[in-house]
């Protein structure tokens, strides 16, 4: 049965309308998170299409990230185009006297979709060169971006995190898991695991002042062509998202990451209840440099 995109992008809006009271994302945000990564029309700071290349098979991924890498995506809700995300690594930076990758994510929705319901998102992450922990992640005011409306700081010495919550006065300090992940470093910690198939990982993470541990299942690999990228050979995974209400079942979330060196996220679908179909696709990928040591 077709849906008419009327109802499509009222559905869409009633989703944004549950989800504006908390500080996540919308659905394609999720999905995000499980990505690092989410259009097909132009957002600022859009990373350039590199010629298509083949990208070899290695054992064990690179221990490090690279300043300067980005990931672009396009977001389809139903088949239809409704945003695109970006994951960048920002610069090397120091929290509390260790040196922390700063890595911004941005999601926007298409011009179509701004006429419903405008989404603009920007999250940060800071990851520690050496531990490869969250050290500190923030969620930018959707209305004024040079504000933080919601930030996370990591103390991994005592395994305690400082929540603050803008919108609703909430500050305390609460205990986390030994090497705590945030809900976006989980994904980058993710791409340094020598994983193969038919593998469990599990990855403690702490969001929404709770704490998880993120189960994640390995599958069989395939080959993948990605236009204007290149080819792949990767790895399907199974990350079971219980911090995110809509996505507790097994396997609402499939998603395939490169086995090159860089382990590079590459496609993912979510399927929600009531909500319908998410697939997030890999368009262009700019490989970045080693830091500076």
């Amino acid at each position: 049965m077709k849906i008419k995109p009327k109802n499509v992008y009222l559905s869409l809006r009633a989703k944004r309308s549950n989800l504006q009271d908390r500080h996540v994302p919308p659905l394609a945000g999720l999905a995000m998170t499980v990505f690092l990564v989410l259009m097909l029309f132009p957002v600022p700071g859009y990373a350039a299409k590199i010629p298509e290349r083949s990208y070899p098979t290695v054992d064990q991924p690179k221990q490090e990230f690279f300043v300067g890498e980005k990931l672009v995506y396009s977001i389809r809700y139903l088949g239809i185009p409704i945003g695109r995300a970006e994951g960048w690594i920002k610069e090397v930076v120091e929290i509390r006297g260790r040196k922390a990758y700063h890595i911004v994510v941005k999601i926007a929705s298409t011009t179509v979709v701004d006429l419903i319901y405008k989404v603009r998102g920007e999250h940060h992450t800071y990851i520690d060169v050496e531990k490869l922990y969250s050290l500190r992640y923030q969620v930018q005011s959707s209305k004024n971006p040079s504000q933080t409306a919601f930030e996370m700081n990591f103390d991994h010495p005592k395994n305690v995190v400082d929540y603050f919550y803008a919108r609703r006065k909430i500050h305390k300090i609460f205990p986390i898991f030994k090497d705590s992940q945030d809900r976006l470093s989980l994904g980058y910690f993710f791409r340094t695991l020598a994983v193969k198939p038919h593998e469990v990982v599990s990855i403690p993470v702490s969001t929404e002042q709770k704490n998880w541990k993120i189960q994640i299942k390995t599958q069989g690999t395939r080959k993948m062509i990605f236009s204007g990228v290149g080819t792949f050979e990767a790895i399907q995974i199974l990350p079971k998202l219980d911090f995110v209400s809509t996505l507790k079942g097994e396997g609402s979330v499939r998603a395939w990451i490169s086995l090159d060196e860089r382990r590079i996220p590459l496609q993912l679908e979510a399927r929600a209840p009531l909500i319908g179909s998410i697939k997030v696709s890999l368009i262009a990928y700019t490989p970045g440099e080693p830091r500076r040591k």
